[in-house]
């Protein structure tokens, strides 16, 4: 257990391009901001805040979600797929 709450601790460490991954996974299936907070039940500012590097730290919880909405895995999400 300690080691799955590390992981998920530096998950921003381990994957710090995140943001920039979701927004070319999101511009890929052309899903506006709006569209991928109604798709995955994250607020548009949330969204572009860690799209933009303003934003970090993302729960594996998070990952799985937007994998989800995206219709990808979430090592494909996470970019190592």
């Amino acid at each position: 257990m300690e080691a799955l709450l590390q992981g998920l601790r530096t998950l921003n460490r381990i994957y710090p391009d995140i943001g920039a991954r979701l927004r070319e996974l999101r511009k890929a299936r052309q899903h506006t901001l709006h569209d991928l907070s109604e798709r995955s039940g994250y607020s548009v500012g949330y969204l572009s805040r860690l799209e933009n590097g303003s934003r970090d730290n993302p729960t594996i919880a998070f990952v799985w979600d937007i994998s989800q909405a995206l219709d990808v895995t979430p090592s494909f999400m996470l970019g190592i797929d």
